[in-house]
């Protein structure tokens, strides 16, 4: 279980929710779905996200693809795995606060897995728009947080709102506990 908050291609000069939602439907794949090879243009995008990002935070790593492995996983060729899965996946070192961040032919995305508390979670936030700016200045993308259904430009937005990513972590932490208090059932 993720936070996850959107970096989608603007379609108007101002961020909306309604804009941002239409481009997630957008996304949906169908069973079948083979994606068009990308394009010159849509992988030079996705390096200067790359680089934008790792100019923000050098201890990102690029995940390398084990393709003969996805190909062999999925029954496909490996050429195949390989025109599918162009994307690139940026992750910390272990050590740093977790978050991956997920590069497409035309969007990205952030995830965060919930479990961060004060001071992280205002870290974890701050680094989020910190990676959301460098996102929008590389490829023009407004930011979209689906959870809290607020799109916005990360460029003039001050700080990230925690909020409901801490009201979501205390409804799990809560759901925990009351199960952990239920006597086992019986056989």
């Amino acid at each position: 279980m993720s936070y996850d908050v959107y970096a989608y291609p603007p379609d108007s000069p101002a961020p909306s929710k309604g804009q941002a939602e239409a481009f997630l439907r957008s996304l949906e794949i169908t069973p079948g779905y083979v994606p068009e090879p990308w394009t010159e243009q849509e992988i030079e995008r996705r390096e200067r996200v790359v680089a934008a990002l790792l100019e923000k935070n050098p201890r990102l790593r690029r995940s390398e693809f084990n393709f003969a492995f996805m190909a062999r996983r999925r029954k496909i060729t490996e050429v195949e795995a390989r025109a599918r899965y162009q994307h690139a996946e940026l992750t910390p070192p272990q050590e740093d606060l977790a978050m991956q961040v997920t590069i497409w032919r035309d969007h990205a995305f952030i995830s965060v897995p919930f479990g961060f508390r004060g001071g992280e979670r205002k870290l974890v936030f701050d680094q989020m728009l910190g990676y959301l700016r460098a996102i929008r200045q590389a490829a023009g993308y407004f930011a979209y947080d689906r959870q809290a259904g607020v799109a916005f430009d990360p460029i003039n937005t001050r700080t990230m709102p925690s909020g409901l990513y801490g009201s979501i972590l205390d409804m799990f932490h809560n759901a925990i506990a009351k199960v952990a208090q239920k006597p086992p059932p019986e056989s």
